[in-house]
């Protein structure tokens, strides 16, 4: 299957979920976690741990807003994904950080990114993260759809894989 039919394929199951034949907004029912492969917060090493963290920072920015439950469920899985390694000061000179390179725009991040995520569990992991994100607040947008089929191209990640990690945020 070649890279054009992956995305429409990809494409068609993100439009089935949303029910609504277009790539727009879908009010998700009760959330729960997307499944993830295993991300050890003892075996990330610290470029690593920064990158996952600036990939859920790109998610929760996709749609041009900062949720309350959002930020609930950011603050959250940075301290859940580091262990508690991240935090206080830390924490704000890294989204500082983040932030200044966000004005790069999203393409050249990802662009960054991905090659930090070249094993494909922790692309998955990333991609996983991103979705988990997205879905916080209990609606998929339009912007944050577009995102996570980025996100997964980018990464190298078939679309039967994303479009699974988001019927598992909608379940």
């Amino acid at each position: 299957m070649g890279d054009d039919s992956l995305r429409v394929s990809f494409r068609q199951r993100l439009l089935r979920q949303s029910g609504s034949g277009r790539l727009g907004s879908a009010t998700l029912p009760a959330m729960t976690a997307p499944k993830l492969p295993a991300l050890d917060p003892k075996k990330l090493d610290e470029p690593t741990l920064e990158a996952l963290i600036e990939m859920m920072f790109l998610a929760v920015n996709a749609d041009g807003e900062f949720s309350d439950a959002e930020r609930v469920a950011f603050a959250g899985q940075v301290a859940e994904l580091s262990g508690g390694r991240v935090a206080g000061e830390r924490f704000r000179t890294l989204a500082a950080r983040i932030e200044k390179d966000a004005t790069q725009g999203r393409t050249a991040r990802l662009e960054v990114l991905k090659k930090i995520f070249t094993d494909p569990t922790l692309a998955v992991g990333a991609l996983g993260l991103v979705v988990r994100m997205v879905a916080a607040d209990g609606i998929i947008r339009t912007a944050e759809r577009e995102l996570i089929l980025e996100v997964a191209e980018g990464l190298g990640i078939e679309g039967d894989v994303a479009a699974d990690l988001v019927a598992h945020a909608a379940v």
